[in-house]
């Protein structure tokens, strides 16, 4: 059969089908016992074994890749059975990235290890391949080989969850080198998502889990291109934002961002030691406070945010690491030069660099010491079940839609419980919100005192700022770099006055020479940048 061309043919198109899943990544130390843990969990269950093997085809410009979109080609081995035939997938993500992922899907078998056109014909492929010829182009990018341990587990609501864990590996073709599949997958069969978060608490609560939205097949496209993504931090990435929204529809798209921005730093600072990974992941965490923070009166009818005290140990731990990395890679090295070279005095500068080289040598074993305490925080069950909860606040919140349209927030989950009676007009939501936080930032600035009072207008610029990049599109170009920029100017000049002063009290907690205590107060007091 054809692939059909036209937009006109698929008018009376069946519904696509959805597929709705959670992934959750897994230490690798922990794959060992996960079965037998997962087995415990789900009682009498009798799990389904398999081996999957599965060949991920593109383009040699990776043209489906940049559409989010992938095609594999995927067989079952099940022990003491028949090889089952190739099955030929296609999916289609959405735009916006989210950890619970919604994905057109569609599966047909095929007569052998080959893709077939044919097998698209009732599909959305069409869209972008109307002539077929990205079709011609496709060939094997990578490979991924794990085994799968399969429960379908059926809730007492009715709802039908199936709970997966992966294990094995993924590889550009059949050669070296290759990434690990470690990772649990929670996909609804029937019912709604809290059926998939109810679960995964479930599962949270024994195994130290991590909501993850890096898939096999990016993680692969990632290995094929030679690019290790687990080095390379999360930054900000607010989605659009439309006038024609509610301020309750934008509030759940801005968090999920921002708490997605935090979740995949967090998996990759257990990858990587890179510091930039743990700025990165405060820094989405911030923006996520900050703008539950701004939200606030828009999401009046939505259950309150979960209670974050299972999170303190961890963002204790994050916040201890970015302080010695602060001092260990910024503000010390440019003090170093002021303090050791004395002129004319080669003692001096003799004693002042063995003082300044002990100070560095401590300062870096005890973050080694801080990176392992953020590496247990991370990897604990407290954890897991902490951030489980705010993915599952954010992404069954209710929305509502203004009256007389129909963008009634397409991208949520669910709706369940009280929305707006009357939903609020973003716009006129947002400039009012602002200039609420800009005067408030003023005022705190203007009667600081003391160094607390400074910090604390300082998070206040910093809360501005980060309201005013989610919600740019819809101010005036020039109030929005006016704005900014005055918040900007406000959080760096505080935060490097911070810095000073964090630098000094480190090295006073080191046993660093009096001397040179001494002279970092100094600076941190002389307020020189």
């Amino acid at each position: 059969m054809p692939v059909r061309s036209s937009s006109t043919e698929h008018a009376a198109a069946p519904a696509t089908p959805q597929e709705l899943e959670l992934k959750l990544a897994l230490p690798l130390a922990h794959g060992v016992d996960a079965h037998r843990v997962l087995q415990r969990l789900l009682g009498r269950r009798t799990p389904q074994q398999l081996r999957l093997i599965n060949i991920y085809f593109d383009t040699p410009a990776l043209d489906l890749a940049k559409r989010r979109a992938a095609l594999r080609l995927r067989k079952d081995l099940a022990p003491g059975q028949a090889a089952s035939p190739w099955l030929q997938t296609l999916k289609l993500a959405p735009t916006e990235e989210q950890a619970l992922s919604q994905r057109s899907e569609w599966e047909q078998p095929v007569a052998g290890e080959a893709l077939s056109r044919n097998a698209l014909a009732d599909t959305d492929w069409w869209r972008f391949d109307a002539d077929g010829a990205l079709f011609e182009q496709l060939a094997p990018v990578f490979r991924t080989d794990f085994d799968r341990t399969a429960w379908n587990v059926r809730r007492a609501d009715r709802s039908v969850v199936e709970l997966v864990l992966d294990r094995g590996r993924i590889a550009p073709g059949a050669a070296e080198p290759w990434l690990p599949i470690c990772e649990i997958e929670i996909e609804l069969k029937v019912g709604g998502a809290e059926a998939v978060f109810a679960l995964a608490e479930q599962v949270a609560a024994v195994l130290p889990v991590l909501p993850s939205r890096a898939s096999k097949a990016a993680r692969g496209y990632a290995l094929a291109q030679g690019t290790d993504t687990a080095a390379e931090p999360i930054i900000a990435k607010p989605p659009q934002l439309t006038r024609a929204l509610t301020a309750q529809v934008a509030a759940q798209r801005v968090l999920r961002e921002a708490l997605g921005q935090h979740l995949e730093n967090l998996l990759r600072i257990t990858q990587s030691a890179d510091p930039r990974l743990v700025h990165q992941c405060r820094v989405g965490w911030r923006r996520f406070r900050s703008l539950a923070k701004f939200f606030a009166p828009a999401l009046a009818s939505v259950a309150p945010m979960p209670d974050r005290t299972p999170l303190a140990a961890l963002h204790a731990a994050l916040g201890e690491v970015r302080d010695l990395d602060v001092a260990a890679t910024e503000t010390l090295p440019r003090w170093a030069p002021a303090f050791v070279e004395v002129e004319g005095d080669a003692a001096a500068r003799a004693r002042h660099e063995a003082s300044w080289t002990a100070l560095r040598e401590t300062i870096d074993v005890q973050r080694a010491a801080a990176r392992e305490r953020l590496l247990a925080a991370i990897e604990s069950t407290e954890t897991a079940c902490g951030l489980l909860a705010l993915l599952r606040w954010v992404e069954c919140m209710p929305s509502a839609a203004l009256p007389g349209t129909a963008d009634a927030a397409p991208d949520s989950v669910q709706q369940a419980g009280p929305v707006d009676a009357e939903p609020q007009p973003l716009h006129r939501f947002a400039r009012d919100r602002l200039k609420r936080w800009r005067r408030k930032m003023q005022r705190m600035l203007h009667e600081a005192s003391s160094e607390a009072q400074r910090h604390e207008a300082r998070i206040q610029a910093k809360r501005n700022r980060y309201a005013l990049e989610a919600l740019k599109g819809l101010l005036p170009d020039k109030d929005f770099k006016r704005w900014r920029d005055e918040a900007v100017q406000v959080q760096a000049g505080v935060g490097q006055a911070r810095d000073r002063a964090m630098a000094a009290r480190l090295a006073r907690a080191a046993g660093a020479d009096a001397e040179l205590v001494a002279f970092l107060r100094g600076v941190a007091a002389a307020g020189e940048g």
